[in-house]
């Protein structure tokens, strides 16, 4: 059988039906605040009127760049290397977070993006849309904070043993898998993986070695 078709070793103690795995994952603080923030954002743009063109073009903008986004973050923001700054040790939350995340890939708990972070997103995407006199950004907030939903859904999705049956959410699944468990460098796409395809971190599973460094991210000594 070839790697690419082998077996993903599963754990556990995560939910393995899809109505735990709804439960287990409203009952985390980021999906909660994600949901409010897409009720929030659909209501003010209905109460301020009739849609426009622009109500479709933003948030279409945002789609056909969300995956150049989710990978850009991944690399710069998540794999942030800690560095020193004018004697300033610079080292991020989320890249804290993400490390032990990639040392512990199965503790599902690590998956989830750190509330304070998304309060604070969520906070300046309202007020710019409630300062703006285009209403259209309501649209685009909404759009941005449903595809951060759908993002943390399928990220908590590869690390728990339930899986949907839909071959699109298990090619998401098993590609999201590599990244953890053969190689950081590549497989950097979670919800969408048309970004990896563009900037050639799309590998062949067959062809790319295993990192030595997969679990423990710029080394063991930043584990």
């Amino acid at each position: 059988m070839s790697e690419a078709r082998q077996p993903l070793a599963l754990p556990r103690d995560t939910p393995s039906d899809f109505a735990t795995a709804v439960s287990v994952f409203l009952s985390h603080w980021s999906p909660r605040v994600l949901i409010t923030g897409v009720l929030v954002t659909c209501a003010a743009r209905v109460a301020l009127g009739a849609p426009g063109p622009a109500d479709l073009l933003l948030p279409l903008a945002v789609l056909l760049g969300w995956p150049l986004l989710e990978w850009l973050i991944h690399v710069y923001v998540l794999h942030f290397r800690p560095r020193t700054v004018f004697g300033l040790r610079v080292d991020p939350i989320n890249a804290r977070r993400h490390r032990a995340h990639h040392l512990d890939p199965w503790r599902f708990k690590r998956a989830f993006v750190p509330v304070r972070s998304l309060l604070l997103i969520q906070f300046t995407m309202l007020s710019l849309a409630a300062l703006s006199p285009w209403p259209a950004l309501w649209s685009c907030a909404a759009a941005i904070t449903l595809l951060a939903l759908r993002y943390e859904w399928v990220h908590y999705l590869c690390h728990i043993r339930y899986c949907p049956r839909s071959q699109r959410y298990r090619t998401l699944v098993q590609n999201h898998r590599r990244h953890h468990f053969k190689s950081e460098k590549y497989w950097l796409g979670v919800s969408m993986l048309s970004g990896d395809r563009l900037l050639g971190t799309d590998g062949d599973p067959r062809e790319v070695e295993r990192s030595a460094t997969v679990r423990t991210i710029h080394g063991p000594q930043l584990a």
